[in-house]
C-alpha cells in the first residue's frame, strides 16, 4: 500500500484557507494544490506558537505528524517536504522507523549556514530514498558543490504558482511601479532610485524589517508604503502596476522568488537585484532585467526604461506569463514532484 503525503511547515488549522481557495480570495499554495490531487497534509507545527513554548510537547506532536505522513505514505509512496525544516526532522523520523518512503525536500538555502543542515546532509545525501528539490539552479549549484548532494537526486522545482488566481493584466496606470515583501528587501536603494523620476511607486509593505530608510518621514511625495491588507488586494496593485520592482541584498538563499513569479504570472516585466542566488525567472531583457546590488543608478535606469518603452516593458509581461505557463504553473509543479516517486 502507498500513498502521497506533504509535510507543510505551519499549523493547518489556523484559519479557514481552504474556504478563501474556494472562494478565490486567496491562491493555491503547493501544498493545497497537492491536496486537490490527492496529497494528504502533516503539519510540521499542528500546534501553531502556543503549543511550540512547550518544547517536549512541540517535538511530540511534531514526531507524531511526521510518523503519520510517512505512514500514509507506506515504503512505496512519497512524502513531499516544503523546506528543508520540515525535510531533515521527517527523514530522521523515517530512519528510525525502518520504513523509508521516497522523500522529496523542498530547499530554500536559508539554513545553509546553519550547523544541522551540514549534519544532515552528510546523512541525507548517502540516502537513495531521498531526493532535493531547490528553487533555482543557483541553489542546486550550492547543494552540490558545497553539500555533496548527488546531481541524479537533484532536481530545480522553482517556484509554483496560482496561474488562474494571477492572470495577466494590462496596467491601469502606465507610470505605476510596485515593489513588494519585507525580508531581504533593499528599498533604500529603490527609494534613492525612484526620487527624480516622473512615476508613483508603491511599496506594499508594512514591515518593520524594511529599516529607517523606508519610514514615512523619509519617503519622497512620489512613494508611498504600507501593506496591501489581502493577498487578493496585492494582486489588485499587481494589475495596476507597469512594472515590478525587487531591490533586494545580496544573499545566497531563495529571496523574493514568490512575488517575481506572482508579477509575471499577471504579465508584468520584473526588474531585480542580480543576488548570490538568482532566480532561474528573471531572464534580463526577456522577461525583466538585473541590476547589481545597491547600484542606485541601475535600478532608476532600469525603471526608466519599462516607464519609457511601454511596448518593449508589455513583451516582457507577456514573455514572462508565458514563462510561468510553462514551467512553473501548479499542475506543472505537483507533476514534477510526482515524477520523483516513479
Amino acid at each position: 500500500m502507498s500513498g502521497f503525503s506533504c509535510i507543510v511547515a505551519g499549523p493547518l488549522n489556523h484559519r479557514d484557507w481552504r474556504g478563501e481557495v474556494i472562494r478565490g480570495e486567496r491562491p493555491h499554495l503547493e501544498f493545497s494544490h497537492m491536496e486537490t490531487q490527492g496529497f494528504k497534509l502533516f503539519s510540521n507545527d499542528q500546534g501553531g506558537t502556543a503549543l511550540s513554548r512547550n518544547r517536549a510537547t512541540a517535538l511530540r506532536q511534531r514526531y507524531r505528524s511526521h510518523a503519520g505522513a510517512i505512514n500514509h505514505a507506506g515504503r512505496n509512496g512519497l512524502v513531499y517536504c516544503v523546506s528543508e525544516q520540515c525535510g531533515a526532522p521527517a527523514t530522521l523520523v523515517a530512519a528510525s522507523k525502518l520504513a523509508f518512503p521516497k522523500m522529496v525536500v523542498s530547499i530554500h538555502g536559508h539554513y545553509f549556514e546553519e550547523r544541522w543542515f551540514s549534519t544532515w546532509m552528510q546523512f541525507a545525501r548517502r540516502m537513495n530514498n531521498i531526493w532535493f528539490a531547490p528553487l533555482s539552479h543557483a541553489l542546486a549549484d550550492t547543494l552540490i558543490t558545497r553539500f555533496g548532494a548527488p546531481r541524479s537526486r537533484t532536481v530545480v522545482v522553482g517556484v509554483a504558482v496560482d496561474t488562474t488566481f494571477y492572470t495577466r493584466t494590462d496596467p491601469l496606470d502606465t507610470r505605476f511601479v510596485l515593489s513588494a515583501g519585507a525580508a531581504g528587501r533593499d528599498y533604500s536603494t529603490l527609494i534613492a532610485a525612484s526620487r527624480g523620476i516622473d512615476a508613483k511607486f508603491r511599496i506594499a509593505s508594512g514591515s518593520t524589517w524594511i529599516g529607517e530608510a523606508a519610514s514615512s518621514d523619509a519617503l519622497p511625495s512620489n512613494v508611498s508604503m504600507g501593506s496591501a491588507g489581502s493577498l487578493a488586494n496585492l494582486r489588485n496593485l499587481y494589475g495596476q502596476a507597469s512594472c515590478v520592482v525587487l531591490p533586494l541584498t545580496d544573499t545566497y538563499h531563495a529571496t523574493g522568488y514568490a512575488v517575481m513569479v506572482e508579477a509575471m504570472a499577471m504579465g508584468k516585466p520584473v526588474i531585480a537585484t542580480r543576488t548570490g542566488a538568482p532566480s532561474d525567472f528573471v531572464i534580463s531583457e526577456q522577461t525583466g532585467l538585473l541590476v547589481e546590488p545597491g547600484n542606485v543608478a541601475a535600478m532608476k535606469s532600469a525603471i526608466l526604461f519599462m516607464l519609457d518603452n511601454p511596448d518593449k516593458a508589455r513583451a516582457m509581461g507577456e514573455a514572462a506569463r508565458l514563462l510561468v505557463e510553462t514551467k512553473y504553473s501548479m499542475p506543472r509543479f505537483t507533476d514534477t514532484i510526482l515524477a520523483m516517486a516513479t
